[in-house]
Parts: structure tokens; sequence; C-alpha cells
């Protein structure tokens, strides 16, 4: 690639530029070139340098350009790097590595950007040493957020790592160790700060898709009873009667928590889910003294029976959200009526067993069989095991769905388990 074609691929609007350099010079015509010309580089905020020290580097590399070059131009070339170091970090933003090998990573961004650049600066100069050459990579291509080393120590530094090699009075080639030297380990650093941001990206998306599932999981899989528990709160405190339209609206918004149109739901899937909810919000929505007379678990054989004399009647297995809340919110009403008109009078310390005759038909057993307060609550324990969990797993690193994975299946071997001893009593 020529040197016209090189500036075409890398283009600075040179006639702007010119115009920049021309106000600097008339502002300071009393100054010296090299100064005009450090302090034109200083306002174009090309690297954090001081003038002084732009001033040293100008100085160092005037006495080595060729005869056809002068300091405006070799400034001019400093504004050029700054944007072939733009398409450079671009490319690397964009571009993946396997295993993030840095090597690869040196070699790819030699080879696309700088071995054709080495071929173009090396005319700007007469006799310059390979490892002055590195240097003023270095200088060209470092991040301009980054300070650099005093230039002196630099030159040390890369004469030390650079040699310019004669065979007898021929010079030999080494320009890759010269581009190697002074572009390495500006390129791991870049690199490893477009892998740092890639991890934090990464990181950022699997929250906010652990979040949105989590949402997700949280609307569709939790009956939210929210009216519910203020309205409980309200009526303990007014003792206003409710009215029938206030309950309506309640069970709608805690069914609609759950069920959802056009999805399909199998009964047992929600059933014990439903009244553990339920009575989980009502629950919470008395003040102390009736928390005290209703404990959460005898609400939950309340709500049972109810959810029992519905069963009793609709023996549809699966229904589509919206049938199962028309269906079930009148069951729910009806409970509501019953618990409300009765909340404050004097409670009644034993269960009717008529309660229970559902659950003795389905188990085939006579009512001086199994412990049937026991089966009510093995809701409650069920609970108490999932909260028991949440928090035993909330010490892990698993992911949100694997460990809500966990917590379904370790609950069903519960739930299974606890079952099987009551049967067995």
């Amino acid at each position: 690639m020529d040197a016209k074609e090189f500036q075409y691929q890398y283009p600075i609007n040179r006639e702007q530029l010119i115009g920049f350099y021309t106000r600097t010079k008339h502002r300071l015509q009393d100054r010296e070139e090299v100064e005009i010309i450090a302090n034109f580089l200083k306002h174009q905020a090309i690297i954090e340098l001081s003038i002084k020290e732009i001033s040293t580097i100008l100085n160092f590399y005037t006495k080595l350009l060729a005869n056809d070059k002068n300091l405006l131009e070799f400034a001019l070339e400093w504004i050029r790097a700054n944007e072939i170091r733009l398409k450079y970090k671009k490319y690397l933003i964009t571009t993946r590595y396997p295993e993030n090998d840095f090597t690869i990573a040196i070699d790819d961004c030699i080879s696309q950007f700088f071995l054709d650049y080495d071929n173009y600066i090396r005319d700007f100069f007469i006799d310059i040493k390979e490892h002055e050459l590195s240097a003023l990579y270095n200088v060209f291509f470092n991040r301009s957020d980054i300070k650099a080393r005093n230039f002196s120590d630099l030159l040390e530094w890369h004469h030390d790592k650079v040699p310019t090699i004669f065979e007898e009075s021929t010079r030999i080639m080494t320009n890759i160790i010269t581009l190697r030297s002074g572009l390495s380990q500006i390129i791991i650093e870049d690199y490893q700060e477009v892998l740092s941001s890639r991890v934090k990206e990464q990181e950022a998306r699997e929250e906010k898709r652990a979040k949105t599932f989590k949402d997700e999981v949280k609307e569709v899989g939790e009956f939210q009873g929210l009216l519910l528990e203020r309205m409980m709160k309200s009526y303990c405190m007014s003792k206003d009667k409710i009215v029938s339209k206030e309950i309506e609206n309640v069970i709608n918004q805690f069914l609609t928590s759950y069920f959802k149109f056009g999805v399909f739901y199998e009964y047992d899937e929600f059933k014990d889910q439903l009244t553990r909810a339920f009575a989980r919000d009502l629950h919470e929505g008395l003040t102390p003294p009736y928390k005290i007379k209703y404990e959460r678990n005898e609400i939950e054989l309340e709500v049972m029976e109810f959810m029992n004399e519905f069963r009793s009647i609709n023996q549809i297995k699966i229904l589509d959200g919206s049938a199962w809340k028309n269906d079930i919110a009148k069951y729910l009403k009806k409970f509501l009526i019953h618990f409300t008109d009765k909340l404050f009078e004097p409670k009644k310390t034993t269960i009717k067993k008529d309660i229970l005759k559902p659950i003795v038909q389905k188990f085939g057993e006579k009512e001086e069989g199994p412990d049937f307060r026991a089966i009510f609550d093995l809701n409650l324990e069920i609970e108490q095991f999932r909260e028991q969990l949440e928090a035993s797993l909330e010490k892990t690193d698993y992911g949100y769905v694997k460990k809500q994975s966990i917590i379904r299946s370790k609950i069903q071997e519960f739930t299974m388990e606890k079952r099987k001893t009551l049967l067995n009593k």
C-alpha cells in the first residue's frame, strides 16, 4: 500500500487542522516552532501529556525527519495515529479470539493495522533506529487516558529490548519485532479492557434475564392476595360489614394473580398452593387479637373445606385459567362471607366432622382411622420446608432457574414421603 492509499484509508481533515495550527501560530507568534506545535497538539486532546512533555518528544524526532518532511507533518501524523487507534479499537471490540488468547490478538491486530503503518511511517525518517521507532509507536498508540512514562526512560526501555541489527553494512529488517515491542502491551491492555466489558455486559444481561424470569414466575406461579390482606385489616379495625362487590373484587385480584387467559392448568397443580396462599394472605390481614384467635393452619383447614365442596361438584381436571377463575370465585366468596360473619363471634373450639368427610371418602378410611388434622397440617409443614430450603440455597452459587428446579423437586419428594407416612398411620 503506497502513501496515498494509506492516507485515504485513514483520513484526517488536513485543511481544517492546518487552519487550527495557523490560528495557534498567530496567537503564539513570539514562541518557537516546537512550542507552537506542542500547543497545537495539546488542544487536539490526543494524549494526556503536558506541553513540555510533547515538546521533548517533538525535539527528539525533529532531528530524525527526512529532508522532505517537516515538524508540522510529523504532528499531523500523530493525529492520524489517533484515528488509526479508533479503528483498531473498534475492530478489537467486535473480534473474538480462541480462548481469548492475547498472543493471537497481538499478531492479528499488528497484521490488520500496523504492518502497513510501519511501512508508511518509516518514510518520514532517515536513519531512525528500531528502538526509537518502537518508542514512537508506544507514544502514538497508547490510550489517551494513560499518563505516558518519562520519554527518556521509555527510550531506554526500548533500547534494551529492540536492537538495530546489521549484517556487515546491511541493516536487517526487524519490523515485526519493533511492532511487537512497541504495541504488545498496548494491545494486551486494550483487549483486557474489552474482555472486562464483555463480562460486565454478560452479567448485566444474565441479571436482567433472571429478573425478567423471576418476575414472570412470580406473576404466573404465585397467588398474591394483596387486596385480601388490605380488606381484612380494614375490616378488623372498623368492623363495618363488607359489601358483596368488595369481596368479589378481592377474590378476582387473588385469582387473576395466578390464572391467565388462554393458559391451561391442572387442578392438582394449584390446589394446595391456592389453599395455602389464600389462608396466608387472609391471616396476614388480621390484627393481632384475631391472629391469635385464628391460627393460619386452622384457616387453611376451613379453606380446604370449601375447596372440597367445589371439587365434589367440578370433577374436570384441566381448564383454561379464566374458566378456573370463574368456577372457583363463587366458593371463595362463600368462604369469605362465612369467615367474616363469624370473625367477631366467640370461637368454637372443635371442628365439624362433616369437614373431614370428603377426605375420609377419598382415602376410604373410617373417621376414627387416620389423623386428619395432621393431613391439613401437612400444608404448613410443606411451607416451612420450602422456607428452609430457600434459605439453604441462598448460600450456593446456583442461578435462579437452577434453585427453582431444586426446590420443586425436593418439595415433591417431601410431600410424597409425608403423605405416605400419614396414610400408613
